[in-house]
């Protein structure tokens, strides 16, 4: 209910409104529709410029899709029997999507040793990270007197 109105509404901060959106938590195997990259949403609008199509690998938007067969009543973003199927990524006559992609499998792999990795260096991070040493009242006014 407070989302919903602060969405709406907006937040003051310091004297300036920011508008709120949604936040869609993103993972290694989120797929984005507008480019069909991995690892973001289309919701973060990075590539928008540069759509590229789920089923043919061409420059639009899946939903722009249409067959090229004049008399096909297939609509428009959908496969039809005359789809020549190709994934943007590796070439190969499945969609982006696929499990049978080869890129699909190293992109999601590297994203998750990513993941895997920052999710390890932050603990350690914390293990190795010396304390600051406190300062007593002479130590404090010397430095004053330096700056």
């Amino acid at each position: 209910k407070d989302a919903e109105r602060i969405k709406k509404e907006g937040l003051w901060i310091y004297g300036k409104q920011h508008t709120v959106e949604n936040y869609i938590q993103t993972g290694p195997d989120t797929f984005c529709g507008t480019c069909c990259g991995w690892v973001h949403g289309a919701h973060r609008r990075g590539r928008a410029d540069k759509p590229v199509c789920l089923l043919c690998g061409e420059g639009h938007l899946t939903r722009d899709y249409k067959c090229c067969k004049e008399d096909c009543t297939a609509s428009s973003g959908k496969g039809c029997r005359h789809l020549v199927r190709r994934c943007c990524h590796c070439g190969g006559s499945h969609t982006a999507r696929s499990g049978k992609c080869l890129s699909k499998r190293e992109a999601l792999k590297a994203a998750k040793d990513r993941r895997i990795q920052t999710q390890l260096a932050y603990p350690q991070a914390l293990i190795t990270a010396q304390p600051i040493p406190e300062l007593n009242d002479m130590e404090v006014e010397n430095t004053e007197k330096e700056l």
